[in-house]
């Protein structure tokens, strides 16, 4: 089953069923690794080059992660010229203090299931450029696949938008 989001006459797709991961089943230090409390103190770390139980884990989890956006890229026929670093990505994860770009909520550094919505992701600001340093922020994936190819300052102002009632 799936839920049904509808943006713009676009559906987006949200996996109801939760399927783990199967790289998840094979990390040591699961539990630290998952507790989301844990994730502020985790990228710091990293970021810092301070070592801490299950850094090997991490290190490898943002590495995939990076890839695959290459090969996203790659897929797409995007120039691979000044696609993000490791360093870079650190960087500007820290800076975000998992917060995403658009809606603010906290989000996942290290996650259990396929397909979640509050894990971290590289959201191209134009779509037309790849996964650039200059062309990314860290944004939660609901708002990634929210946002498509909606301008980026509209989707941000209507998702930080609020409503006041006056009576």
């Amino acid at each position: 089953m799936c839920i049904h989001l509808y943006n713009m006459n676009k559906k987006i797709y949200l996996d109801k069923e939760k399927i783990q991961r199967k790289s998840v089943k094979h990390w040591d230090y699961k539990d630290f690794l998952l507790d989301k409390n844990n994730h502020i103190r985790i990228i710091n770390q990293l970021f810092l080059g301070q070592p801490f139980n299950g850094d090997n884990t991490t290190k490898q989890e943002l590495r995939n992660k990076i890839n695959s956006y290459k090969q996203q890229d790659i897929k797409k026929g995007k120039n691979l010229n000044g696609l993000i670093s490791y360093d870079e990505l650190l960087e500007k994860i820290v800076i975000s203090k998992l917060k995403c770009y658009y809606c603010r909520k906290n989000m996942l550094l290290l996650y259990e299931n396929n397909r979640e919505g509050e894990q971290w992701t590289l959201d191209r600001v134009d779509n037309n450029c790849g996964h650039n340093k200059e062309n990314v922020v860290i944004a939660c994936l609901k708002c990634n696949l929210e946002r498509r190819c909606i301008n980026n300052d509209k989707f941000l102002f209507t998702k930080q938008m609020r409503l006041i009632k006056k009576n």
